[in-house]
């Protein structure tokens, strides 16, 4: 019989383990804790944004409280109304302050229910999301609860820095890091989701290592959009003469509002032609061209970052893309 917190922004409820991509090894763990028939009090899941942390704790929180063959088997009632929001023992807390997560909050929302034991299932568990938040006495609130555990609470902390948490609360948790995804695992985790092959590579490697991130990203209209014109300012510019290159500005200028972005996608497909090229790799345009167009485009984004005029910036990128300068 559990009573589950959640500290959460915004609420994702993933199915189980099945749905996780990479991190086996931390999954495995998982599962044999859950097949032992013992959790640990506390735990921390640490990893970048898009890791894959939400995932991982809430499917660990299904399993625990699952009815079924306890493994998060999203057919009995506590998987199915986990999933939806409503389920008898989930409490879901909110910090008052966007930037922190308060004591406040931890008494106000969390602690009169964890003086209850639970309504209905097995475990009391208490999630925080972004648990780096958390102020130094919020988190010494959490920690009088893990220093008097119930035997049927555990608390489960979701941050991006760990150090950012006391190292009173960490020598209390069972710390699991998750690894950023290899490119080739999110391309597929991407194209499973029905993102086309060549925008999932791309986002893939856009997004830094965060899978969260490139799920958003490649399912996205604009953003597509955008990668095909960064793919073409790439490809045609280099051979396009002055008024060709000029031309491409108004198309770049329908993306001001999003223009780092751009830039940034451009910048990685000269990136990407520059180690093909490295490679072996056949390409029309010399390495030397290729280096300049990445150089100009860090020149653009420099200048613009420094509130310097857009279409200066972006016209001079566009000629030393094609091999001109400004005083040509």
């Amino acid at each position: 019989m559990y009573r589950l917190f959640i500290f959460v922004g915004r609420c994702v409820v993933s199915d189980n383990f099945d749905g996780v991509r990479g991190n086996a090894g931390l999954i495995d763990r998982l599962r044999q804790t859950l097949s032992g028939g013992f959790a640990g009090g506390a735990y921390v899941f640490c990893g970048g944004e898009g890791t894959g942390k939400k995932t991982v704790a809430e499917a660990f929180a299904k399993a625990l409280q699952c009815e079924g063959d306890g493994s998060a088997c999203c057919a009995c009632l506590s998987c199915r109304v986990l999933k939806s929001g409503n389920h008898p023992d989930v409490v879901r807390v909110i910090g008052s302050n966007k930037k922190s997560i308060g004591v406040e909050d931890v008494r106000d929302q969390a602690y009169s229910f964890m003086c209850l034991k639970p309504f209905r299932y097995r475990y009391q568990i208490v999630i925080i999301d972004k648990a780096e938040t958390l102020t130094p006495n919020a988190q010494n609130a959490l920690l009088k609860k893990m220093e008097e555990p119930s035997g049927y609470g555990i608390i489960m902390l979701l941050a991006s820095r760990i150090g950012a948490l006391l190292p009173t609360v960490l020598s209390r948790c069972v710390v699991l890091r998750l690894n950023q995804l290899s490119e080739a695992e999110m391309a597929e985790a991407l194209t499973f989701e029905g993102a086309k092959p060549e925008a999932a590579s791309f986002c893939a490697k856009y997004s830094g290592g965060s899978l969260g991130i490139a799920k958003r990203l490649a399912l996205t209209g604009d953003f597509e959009q955008m990668r095909l014109l960064a793919s073409e300012i790439a490809e045609r510019t280099p051979e396009a003469d002055i008024l060709g290159a000029l031309a491409m500005y108004r198309r770049v200028a329908a993306w001001k509002e999003q223009i780092q972005r751009l830039l940034d996608m451009l910048y990685l497909c000269f990136h990407d032609r520059i180690v093909g090229r490295c490679a072996g790799q056949k390409d029309k345009i010399s390495l030397a061209r290729l280096f300049d167009g990445a150089e100009a485009v860090r020149r653009a984004k420099a200048s613009l970052e420094g509130n310097g005029n857009f279409q200066m910036s972006i016209e001079a990128m566009l000629l030393a893309i094609c091999g001109r300068s400004v005083n040509q």
